[in-house]
Formats: structure tokens, C-alpha cells, sequence
């Protein structure tokens, strides 16, 4: 039997095996603080939510970048999506808020193994995304790239597990 064969057939173990190195290397090594004025909108507008049910404040110093309603308070200009995946991780200390970006890029990573492994390819390729530079990067800020790129994905493996078929893009 070659390498490449049994990785196709026994792909789970080193799959969980991959994403748990990967996890303990980004735990050790991440910076728990925001970097960028857009993490900590995100992170703002999730306390808001949580607190209050609105991202609407009278006080303008609570958003970096804000706009004004008519009725004088004031409403962040950045989308509430990445803000409401936020709100889980509010409970617990700060610094944990930023395994958000970690659950989110796992996740990502085990959606495109099933998609490989579907269309018959070895689920271990799914290893090429999760060592990219880019969304190692990504995965250690709160933007909100990585969780956009769940819902296609994810949509794909859903569809495809119901129909059991392949859609015309990935059918050879």
C-alpha cells in the first residue's frame, strides 16, 4: 500500500492530529490583543449587542469611526456579522476572544478535508490551507475574511451530503 493511498483511506487521524498541532502552536504564540482599529469595532459592537440588543450609543467616544443618526446617537460604521460570532467568547477573559479566529479557520479547515475527500482527492491537501500565511494571519485577527469563507464552504458539503451529488464546478 503506498503513503498516498493510505492517507486517503486513514486520513481522520492525521487530520485531528494536524489541527490540534496547529492549535497548540497558535495558543503558544498568538497575541492576545487587537491590532487594528477594525478588531476593536468588532469587539465594541459585540459588547454593544450583548448589553443593550443595539449598536446605537449617545456617546460618539465608544466607536472609532461612527455615524450619526437623526435621533442624535451615534451607530458604528462597520457590519454587525463578525461582531454577533464575537459574542460567545464575551463571557469568558479578554484574551479568549481571539481563539474566535482559531475555532473559525479549524472549522474552515475540516469543511475543505470532506470537500477534497468527496471529490475523491486525499483530505490531507486540506493541510495546504491550513499553513497558508495569509489565513494563518487571519486566523489569528478578528476580521471577518475567515468567516465569510465558512458559509460557501459550508453551503458545498451540505448540498452535496443531501444530494449526494457534485455540482457542475468540481465534476470531472
Amino acid at each position: 500500500m503506498s503513503i498516498s493511498s493510505w492517507l486517503k483511506s486513514n486520513d481522520t487521524p492525521v487530520l485531528v492530529a494536524g489541527a490540534i498541532l496547529f492549535a497548540l502552536i497558535f495558543i503558544a504564540f498568538f497575541p492576545p490583543f487587537y491590532a487594528s482599529i477594525d478588531e476593536h469595532e468588532y469587539v465594541k459592537n459585540a459588547h454593544l449587542v450583548a448589553s443593550s440588543g443595539s449598536l446605537e450609543t449617545p456617546n460618539n467616544t465608544q466607536y472609532c469611526w461612527s455615524k450619526p443618526l437623526e435621533n442624535g446617537n451615534y451607530i458604528s460604521g462597520y457590519p454587525i456579522g463578525k461582531s454577533i460570532s464575537l459574542i460567545p467568547f464575551l463571557p469568558l477573559p479578554f484574551e479568549w476572544v481571539f481563539l474566535s479566529g482559531l475555532l473559525i479557520h479549524l472549522i474552515n479547515f475540516f469543511i475543505l478535508a470532506s470537500i477534497f475527500k468527496k471529490m475523491g482527492l486525499p483530505s490531507t491537501y486540506a493541510f495546504l490551507y491550513l499553513i497558508f500565511p495569509a489565513f494563518v494571519w487571519e486566523s489569528r485577527t478578528l476580521y471577518s475574511e475567515l468567516l465569510i469563507r465558512v458559509n460557501p464552504s459550508g453551503g458545498s458539503v451540505t448540498q452535496r451530503f443531501i444530494n449526494n451529488t457534485c455540482p457542475v464546478s468540481c465534476q470531472r
